[in-house]
């Protein structure tokens, strides 16, 4: 057996702190943790953050965020890259310069992050230049994940938010301007008891995938950041990225049903099962009817 195959993945992950724990760096490490894959963190923006909402964000320089991400591959053999909060376009710059010498041989996986579910702006404002270097990352990428906000604002409005059809729409116009493979989640989407992404790969083919709602679980905090990690993670392991991608969901599904709380005034972490594997994606016939992956042959929905 290669030291390859008996060696722990590292998994470079690049965003924002939150000091309570909750999401960022932190919900990071915890998903890296629960499908057996190690995390280096770098930071690229120190956030204050609580239930309340967002106080202050400290984007790192260039030179400390560079350094950071070199002191990191030149001692541990990184598999992927995970990418989170980059609040300006200086530090969106920095992080490509530094990384884009290293793919296409790592896969990159891009949360585009721009709000906090706790409430508040983390992106003052996707502006020309952000997108400029953003667009340099993402055409490089294995895949970008979106939820719908962040949509739009990559589109500079170009579509309008809407049901399902739109969804789609979106996540073709989103692979077409960026030149990769998107996962667009729509969580957020209130029209029906199951919650939808749309995964449209580099080569243009579809996938929709449908999960059961979890009550409450729109309130836990790092879903975004522990779902990109999981994605990260299991293309670490070897897998195929539509493999990935539903292997993650899967994980994520049973951590928003195993809430754990930890007091406070806002909504606890997502918390995944440690060492955690696959699992259906619900226990009932029902639930694991609407998991069912549609492709676009299927009925439209929407």
């Amino acid at each position: 057996m290669s030291t390859r195959e008996t060696q722990m993945p590292v998994v470079m992950c690049i965003g924002g702190t939150d000091p309570t724990g909750r999401a960022g760096l932190a919900a990071d490490i915890r998903a890296g943790e629960a499908v057996d894959v190690h995390v280096a963190p770098v930071v690229a923006s120190v956030v204050a953050q609580n239930a309340k909402g967002v106080q202050h964000i400290e984007p790192v320089g260039p030179l400390l965020l560079s350094s950071q991400i070199k002191a990191v591959v030149e001692d541990l053999p990184v598999r992927a890259i995970k990418i989170g909060l980059l609040p300006s376009a200086m530090v969106v710059k920095a992080v490509a310069d530094a990384i884009l010498p290293l793919l296409p041989e790592l896969p990159l996986v891009i949360d585009p992050v721009l709000g906090a579910s706790s409430g508040g702006r983390l992106v003052p404002a996707a502006s020309r230049e952000w997108r400029k270097h953003f667009r340099r990352l993402a055409e490089r990428a294995a895949l970008i994940t979106p939820n719908l906000l962040e949509t739009s604002a990559l589109l500079v409005g170009e579509l309008p938010a809407g049901g399902r059809r739109i969804m789609r729409a979106q996540a073709r116009a989103l692979q077409k301007r960026y030149k990769c493979a998107v996962l667009l989640k729509g969580g957020h989407l209130k029209d029906g008891r199951s919650a939808t992404d749309v995964l449209v790969t580099k080569d243009g083919e579809e996938q929709v995938f449908l999960s059961p709602r979890v009550p409450g679980g729109e309130d836990l905090r790092g879903t975004g950041c522990t779902l990109s990690t999981l994605i990260a993670a299991h293309l670490a392991h070897g897998l195929a990225l539509t493999e990935a991608v539903a292997e993650a969901r899967n994980l994520l599904l049973s951590g928003l049903m195993r809430r754990v709380e930890i007091g406070g005034a806002g909504a606890p972490p997502v918390r995944l099962p440690p060492l955690a594997g696959p699992e259906p994606m619900g226990s009932t016939e029902e639930a694991t009817n609407e998991a069912t992956n549609e492709t676009t042959d299927d009925k439209e929905r929407g």
